[in-house]
C-alpha cells in the first residue's frame, strides 16, 4: 500500500477530505519521528514500538570489489510489533 492509497482509505473511513487525511498522516509521521529522535521510543498500542538503537562501527565488504570498507557507528530505528499485530499476521 502506498501513502496515497492510505490517505484515500483514511478519508473514506473517517469521512473527511483527502487533504485533511493527508495532514493527519503527515502529523503522525512527524510525531513518531520526533519522539524516536528525542526520547528514543514511540509505542502505539495494537501496532508496536519504534525504538532508537546504536549500531557499532564495523568492517564491511564492498560486494563489487570485495575490498574491506569501514562502516561508521550510527543510530538506527527498530520496530517491534505488538502481540495483537503478530496474532493477526499469523492467523
Amino acid at each position: 500500500m502506498t501513502k496515497t492509497e492510505l490517505i484515500k482509505i483514511l478519508a473514506q473511513d473517517v469521512r473527511i477530505t483527502q487533504k485533511e487525511a493527508e495532514a493527519v498522516i503527515y502529523s503522525l509521521v512527524e510525531t513518531i519521528t520526533r519522539e524516536v529522535a528525542v526520547n528514543g521510543r514511540f509505542s502505539l498500542v495494537g501496532l508496536g514500538t519504534f525504538t532508537r538503537a546504536a549500531r557499532a562501527a564495523r568492517v564491511g565488504r564492498n560486494p563489487k570489489t570485495g575490498e574491506s570498507v569501514k562502516v561508521e557507528a550510527k543510530n538506527v530505528v527498530k520496530f517491534r510489533p505488538s502481540t495483537e499485530l503478530k496474532a493477526v499476521i499469523n492467523a
